[in-house]
């Protein structure tokens, strides 16, 4: 388990973007890490051990968790220095004694949420409760022509609500976009343990072009796609005010709902409590492009309107935000997303 939630969802353009910079699956540089055979070993061992002691006793696999959460606080300078500052914007009046303990509740409802998704591999899916308030935009959203996008975020656990959304879709193919690397260990295994599910198809975004086409298809096809769009991997981003700060957005996922025509909503999956979780979704949008030169404006809206419903959601449910880095960067140098036309690789 590392604190950094390592599924991305975002698409770049294979013409405009560079190699990404080298790191390990769990987002960090190489050289902060074991050896890759041992890390890949004990990464195995970790995750099958957690789903055995989330499928034999929650209450005792969340206690391991609260236990391990305080070895990666103290370990994880910049972690838990990410924690506290994303808290700041939410919290200003805590005083840093307060910040730091309330950091290590922020990481320890990331492993919260890790087990849970452990338990939910082990077959134990059918005992969580899913409630979703605004379940007639969801029917809606599904009942809409064309392709679905389901644009989420680093934030409670959409995989638990997945299998919950794939009964709703009447026989509609669902993908779900995630970064999986396969010459790691780690990530085979927890693959293997999705494809047993047979909840939803998963869409490798390791591979960027290959992604950008599939995710182009099945939306084309009327299918469904559901991607997380608050985290960019490559130099190609939309600024956005996410908590009254300007961010750069991830271009890949906005491009693709502007390139395919497909319906649009934003969902957020947070845990409310034991084998408790809530859905959150937007009601559906839909973005009419009458001129190709119209399309970085588009994209550029939605990202807006993303943006904002990700920051409401944060407000609701601050402790469940998994993206444990500096996520606000200074805007400096030219703007790398809106300027960008329609990439090849979405239609």
């Amino acid at each position: 388990m590392t604190m950094d939630a390592r599924q991305n969802g975002e698409i770049v353009n294979p013409s405009a973007a560079g190699p990404p910079p080298a790191r390990d699956t769990d987002g960090s540089s190489p050289s902060s890490q074991p050896t890759p055979r041992l890390r890949h070993h004990c990464g195995t061992r970790a995750n099958a051990f957690m789903q055995r002691m989330a499928g034999a006793c929650l209450p005792l696999a969340y206690l391991i968790g609260w236990f391990a959460t305080w070895w990666f606080w103290l370990r994880d300078r910049e972690a838990r220095q990410s924690s506290c500052d994303y808290l700041r914007r939410l919290e200003p009046n805590r005083s840093k004694l307060s910040l730091l303990l309330r950091a290590h509740k922020h990481m320890y409802h990331y492993a919260l949420s890790l087990i849970d998704c452990s338990a939910m591999l082990t077959g134990l899916g059918k005992k969580f409760t899913v409630t979703c308030p605004n379940r007639d935009a969801l029917l809606g959203a599904i009942q809409s022509p064309g392709g679905l996008l389901i644009l989420t975020a680093h934030v409670g656990s959409i995989e638990i609500a997945a299998p919950r959304m794939s009964q709703l879709l009447g026989g509609r193919r669902m993908h779900f976009v995630m970064y999986q690397d396969m010459s790691d260990e780690t990530e085979r295994f927890r693959a293997e343990k999705w494809r047993s599910l047979q909840t939803f198809n998963i869409i490798n975004s390791m591979d960027a072009v290959a992604a950008s086409i599939q995710t182009a298809r099945a939306l084309m096809a009327g299918e469904v796609v559901g991607m997380r769009a608050d985290r960019r991997v490559s130099d190609r981003y939309i600024p956005a005010d996410v908590l009254g700060a300007e961010a750069r957005l991830p271009h890949g996922p906005f491009m693709a709902a502007v390139a395919t025509g497909a319906t649009v909503v934003f969902a957020f999956t947070f845990r409310t409590g034991y084998r408790r979780y809530e859905l959150c979704v937007s009601m559906p949008r839909t973005y009419q492009v009458n001129d190709p030169d119209d399309k970085p404006q588009i994209a550029q809206r939605i990202a807006k309107e993303y943006a904002s419903a990700l920051s409401d959601a944060l407000r609701r449910f601050p402790l469940q935000w998994f993206n444990f880095y500096p996520f606000w960067e200074a805007a400096s140098g030219p703007q790398q997303g809106a300027s960008t036309a329609e990439t090849s690789n979405t239609g």
